[in-house]
């Protein structure tokens, strides 16, 4: 029957007839057909195309962090095999050969012998300076000696690990008393020397007052840069200084309620809002994003017909006796706040906040449809672009908020928000107070 009756005013619309027919009813069946179509509601896609957009925000982001995930593990695999190149390389300069000078005073002979020091690259004790062991705790290996091993003696400063300059004292042992003599201030091996060996003979010692010792500093891998490489500065180097240390977006999406509109009034609101944080090391971060705002609603001014007068824009009937039944609205924002928020307990996973902040709005859709009964028949006047589509700082927001940190890097969050108009407005029905209840998804970077 619907489809016969669709139909036939289909039909009639496209075929008039060609005797004369009043223009008063010729509109009042186009309107009527208008509210048909009205009431039939609009298509899927006009009614869910918001929620679509706000579901497929994240999932570009999920690819945009996973793509991101894949880049960051090939730079870790290229950096674990650079770090094994330079520990081979640093392996090979370890193995250095090391020389040994022995004077014989009986047989007057000089006995030169040199070894190669087994490389402690690879050793989790291996220190450059050769007497801690930093990395694990323990002392680190004696390096490999002759048979003069025993007549050699390495030891750290007392309380090394708290003085400003760590250093090293050798001593040596004389054949003749076999007391240990430290050497003098001015002869103190400092400890960056990876080995330092000394020869305890009397012959020597009586010869030579100074102790005979080989120093080896530890070698280090530099990588010499072209002067221009040097002191070329790049933007990543200007910007270093001003860069966030907290970055975070999130999408949400819930209903609203209007708290201006009369107990006459119906409204059936939804809206959704993709948000970004940026703060520094302090629980203190800047608030921005996008949001957009759906307001469908239904007046009934049966009762008071001035009430509509003064808060909305009536259209005049075509005949001043007819009385106005219903108003139908249907608007559309897109808003984009700016705002402090701050964030309470932070290291915990629950953590609540607050914030608050202005709004930008730019109406994308202002249209109403009066409906007016005469006698005998009803017909509609409707009426587009009531707002100027321009964006103007008109509102204030406040909002309240619980999130649940449920990994490092994903959270869950519920909050509410009230915005009301702080500008002036033409019309009452503009002077909105709204209450939002949204929920979402948030990632920190």
């Amino acid at each position: 029957m619907e489809n016969e009756f669709e139909k036939y005013f289909q039909e009639r619309l496209e075929h008039p007839p060609e005797f004369p027919f009043e223009e008063r009813l010729w509109e009042d069946m186009s309107a009527r057909l208008d509210h048909y179509y009205r009431q039939r509601g609009p298509s899927w896609w006009r009614r869910w195309w918001p929620l679509l957009l706000i579901g497929l925000i994240p999932t570009v982001i999920s690819l945009f962090l996973y793509q991101k995930h894949q880049a960051d593990r090939q730079k870790l695999t290229l950096l674990t095999q650079q770090l094994h190149e330079q520990s081979t390389k640093l392996d090979s300069l370890l193995q250095r050969p090391t020389t040994t000078v022995v004077r014989d005073t009986v047989y007057r002979t000089v006995i030169v012998e040199e070894r190669v020091q087994p490389s402690l690259a690879l050793s989790p004790a291996f220190t450059p300076s050769g007497t801690t062991g930093l990395m694990s705790g323990l002392p680190a290996p004696r390096p490999f000696t002759d048979r003069l091993s025993d007549d050699i003696s390495i030891r750290p400063a007392a309380n090394s690990e708290q003085a400003d300059e760590h250093q090293v004292i050798a001593t040596q042992r004389t054949a003749a008393t076999g007391q240990e003599q430290e050497t003098p201030p001015d002869e103190v091996i400092p400890a960056d020397a990876a080995a330092v060996w000394n020869i305890p003979l009397a012959a020597l010692a009586t010869r030579f007052p100074d102790t005979l010792a080989y120093a080896y500093p530890p070698p280090a891998l530099v990588v010499e840069l072209p002067e221009q490489e040097r002191q070329r500065k790049r933007l990543p180097d200007y910007l270093r200084p001003v860069q966030p240390t907290y970055l975070a977006l999130a999408a949400t999406a819930g209903p609203f309620w209007s708290l201006n509109l009369s107990e006459h009034e119906s409204c059936h609101c939804y809206g959704g809002a993709i948000r970004a944080e940026i703060g520094y090391a302090f629980p203190l971060r800047l608030v921005t994003g996008g949001e957009l705002l759906n307001q469908d609603f239904q007046l009934h001014p049966e009762d008071e017909e001035e009430h509509y007068e003064h808060h909305y824009p009536v259209l005049p009937p075509n005949d001043p006796a007819d009385q106005l039944h219903e108003v139908y609205g249907n608007f559309r924002y897109l808003q984009l706040p700016l705002g402090l928020q701050y964030r309470f307990a932070e290291q915990r996973a629950f953590s609540p906040y607050l914030g608050a902040g202005v709004m930008a709005t730019r109406p994308l859709r202002s249209s109403l449809q009066y409906e007016y009964r005469g006698p005998g028949y009803d017909y509609y006047i409707s009426g587009n672009d009531w707002l100027p589509k321009e964006l103007a700082l008109t509102d204030a927001w406040a909002t309240a908020g619980l999130q649940w940190q449920w990994s490092t890097h994903w959270r869950l969050m519920l909050e509410g928000t009230y915005q009301w108009r702080v500008a002036e407005a033409p019309y009452a029905f503009l002077k909105h107070q709204l209450v939002q209840l949204r929920a979402g998804l948030g990632y920190q970077f």
